[in-house]
């Protein structure tokens, strides 16, 4: 029934829509529930959660608190009527997940890629990825609502989206990666969903994405979601690969803390990198992350002068956009040492804004990507 919804519709499939959309969105809820944020009489409600049941798509989940008479049954979406696919093609990892209705993570597929792979590597994993879950996890074709794609423009895999539309016969929607990330957190990881939410990413890039109440902000270009990365916090900064001076990807990505950390080992300053690897040149993100784990002073220095001017820039950013929540995630993101420092660079300045009330999280899942394409195959069918 659910891929029904994509057709042209009855006025009572409308109705089925709208009572599937409130329950897969704010579920559990109770028949009370459903009448309020329908808008709809009691009896049809009822009469539509029947036949929703009847078609497998939701199901009871318990009782709910009771006001002072019976406690009220309480509904919730069929996770396992259906399953989705979300894929990350980011600038080092290409991660597949299956999924269930709820978002949970069935399996996942993830394999490290080099910048200097082709796009055609890249397709050929994706195919042979999702068919491997497909035919481990018994999923029937009718059962496979589509696939989500998020990506990025430093990465493009141009006809991606039509290969995979040819192969599994079924909807593949692609988007930019730093806004499913917002919503995968959103929808997922915040039952309390404020108006509007940021997601930020610290990693061989800078990006972010937003998602209000009403879905995914509109972008206005295909840029948009590097325009964080390229906030310029000091004039005097290194120049930046855009060309301009103290852009925040100069300054705080993971290659600009890699940078740093060489040019200073190079000029005698000492650190655990270099019993971590043998050429202090060919250090990789995993040495970073250990070196943080033992506190390596040098590392732990850069990596929070690098968390500041994060601040600084997301400071400028939460003042654009007056987010609810901000999302630090990302490779480096969520890491102790630079979240600390990057949410203190930020309420540091805050402080004469007490209107704000604003949350700050670290990344709830890495895989939070491909976990938000997956989102937003459901949600067209559903919206």
């Amino acid at each position: 029934m659910l891929k029904q919804f994509t057709q042209p519709m009855s006025p009572k499939n409308l109705n089925l829509q709208t009572m599937y959309r409130i329950i897969h969105k704010f579920g559990p809820v109770s028949v009370s529930d459903v009448v309020e944020l329908s808008k709809l009489k009691p009896n049809t409600c009822a009469r539509l959660l029947e036949e929703l049941m009847q078609a497998n798509l939701i199901q009871l989940s318990g009782y709910g608190l009771s006001s002072g008479g019976r406690k009220p049954l309480m509904y919730r979406i069929n996770p396992e009527a259906y399953s989705v696919i979300g894929v990350d093609i980011s600038l080092s990892y290409i991660t597949i997940a299956l999924l269930d209705l709820e978002l949970n993570i069935v399996d996942v597929s993830k394999k490290k890629f080099h910048s200097s792979e082709s796009a055609e590597a890249i397709q050929a994993f994706c195919v042979e990825s999702v068919q491997r879950l497909i035919l481990e996890h018994h999923i029937d074709q009718e059962k496979l609502l589509g696939i989500g794609l998020g990506s990025t423009n430093l990465r493009p895999v141009n006809g991606i989206v039509q290969l995979l539309e040819e192969r599994f016969k079924v909807r593949v929607i692609e988007k930019n990666g730093a806004d499913l990330a917002a919503l995968g957190e959103y929808r997922k990881f915040n039952p309390d969903r404020g108006e509007r939410l940021i997601y930020t990413m610290c990693s061989i890039s800078i990006r972010s994405g937003l998602v209000t109440n009403l879905g995914i902000e509109n972008r206005l270009s295909v840029l948009s979601d590097r325009a964080f990365g390229h906030m310029v916090v000091d004039v005097n900064g290194p120049r930046c690969s855009c060309g301009s001076y103290g852009c925040l990807e100069a300054l705080s990505s993971i290659q600009a803390i890699r940078h740093e950390l060489i040019r200073l080992i190079r000029l005698g300053q000492p650190s655990k990198l270099t019993e971590l690897v043998d050429n202090i040149e060919y250090f990789e993100f995993e040495h970073l992350q250990e070196a943080l784990t033992l506190e390596d002073p040098l590392t732990c220095q850069v990596v929070r002068t690098a968390a500041y001017y994060f601040g600084v820039g997301l400071f400028n950013l939460i003042l654009i956009t007056q987010p609810d929540t901000v999302i630090i995630g990302g490779a480096l993101g969520p890491n102790p040492v630079f979240f600390n420092t990057a949410v203190d660079a930020v309420t540091k300045r805050m402080t004469n804004m007490p209107e704000m009330n604003i949350q700050y999280k670290p990344a709830a899942n890495y895989n939070i990507v491909a976990i938000g394409a997956g989102c937003h195959i459901i949600d067209s069918f559903t919206e």
